[in-house]
């Protein structure tokens, strides 16, 4: 596996890749999964136009085949990370985060990374170190984590 630049010319794939995985490993209502993908593929959209607003990495296997993809909008607000089902479990999601903390320790522009997590990926995000944001806004009470850079 390799982790690289996600590419603009990617930003179709990726939005789809991410939004299969939504469908297919997201703890959501229809409706919730539905609200994601079109967020998340605004993220991808909004990146695309601007890509130095924020840092995307993808990984990918040695054949080229898409595995995981993580964005940090302005280097601080993690936005999504997404692994593919058969890869779940294999350590690609923390290889992503560790790689994109770092480029975000070297652009550092708020002393956090901060993220709303799904239900599924709280513990993920625990184990890597992530604390709760004691003030989170009430709708991501509980969700909102973050990570002291």
């Amino acid at each position: 596996m390799t982790i690289v630049p996600v590419e603009v010319d990617d930003a179709a794939a990726v939005a789809h890749f991410i939004e299969r995985v939504i469908r297919a490993s997201v703890d959501a209502t229809d409706k919730e999964k539905e609200d994601f993908i079109v967020h998340t593929r605004r993220n991808v959209e909004l990146w695309a136009a601007a890509p130095g607003e924020a840092l995307h990495l993808k990984c990918v296997a040695a054949g080229g085949a898409l595995l995981g993809v993580v964005m940090v909008k302005q280097y601080w607000n993690l936005c999504h990370l997404f692994v593919a089902p058969a890869a779940q479990g294999q350590g690609l999601g923390r290889a992503l985060l560790e790689a994109a903390v770092s480029a975000c320790r070297a652009r550092r522009v708020r002393p956090y990374v901060r993220l709303n997590s799904a239900r599924n990926a709280v513990g993920f995000y625990e184990r890597l170190g992530f604390v709760r944001v004691p003030d989170a806004p009430a709708a991501y009470a509980g969700m909102q984590f973050e990570l002291p850079l």
